[in-house]
C-alpha cells in the first residue's frame, strides 16, 4: 500500500512540474484571419502597458497578442508561438503592429 501511495505522489509531482501554459482562445472573433504564424520564435516585451511579441524572423512587425497568458507576461522571456494574425483596422504606425490570437505558446528555457 505504501508503494502505491509513493508511486501516486511521484506521478502527481511529475505531472504538476510540467510547464504547460493554458491560453484563452477565440479573441478578436469579429475580425477575419489575414495570416497564420506557425512555430515562430520571439521575445516578449512591455510598451505602454501592453505586452508584445517581437519575432526573431522579422524586424518589420510586432505582435500584440489578445490572449497572452499571465505567467508569460514577463519582459525579456523567449517564446515559441503560433497563432492567427487578425485583420484589425488600425491607425498607421511607424512599426507594423499585428493583432494575434495565440493558438500555442511555450516559454523557451
Amino acid at each position: 500500500m505504501k508503494k502505491l501511495i509513493g508511486i501516486s505522489v511521484l506521478l502527481m509531482v511529475i505531472t504538476l512540474s510540467c510547464r504547460k501554459t493554458t491560453i484563452q482562445e477565440f479573441c478578436f472573433l469579429e475580425f477575419q484571419n489575414k495570416a497564420v504564424v506557425t512555430n515562430s520564435v520571439g521575445t516578449v516585451f512591455l510598451r505602454g502597458g501592453d505586452y508584445f511579441i517581437d519575432p526573431d524572423n522579422t524586424s518589420t512587425v510586432e505582435y500584440l497578442p489578445c490572449n497572452l497568458p499571465v505567467d508569460l507576461k514577463v519582459p525579456g522571456i523567449r517564446v515559441t508561438f503560433s497563432g492567427n494574425v487578425k485583420d484589425v483596422p488600425a491607425e498607421p504606425k511607424p512599426v507594423a503592429i499585428d493583432n494575434i490570437e495565440l493558438t500555442r505558446i511555450d516559454q523557451i528555457d
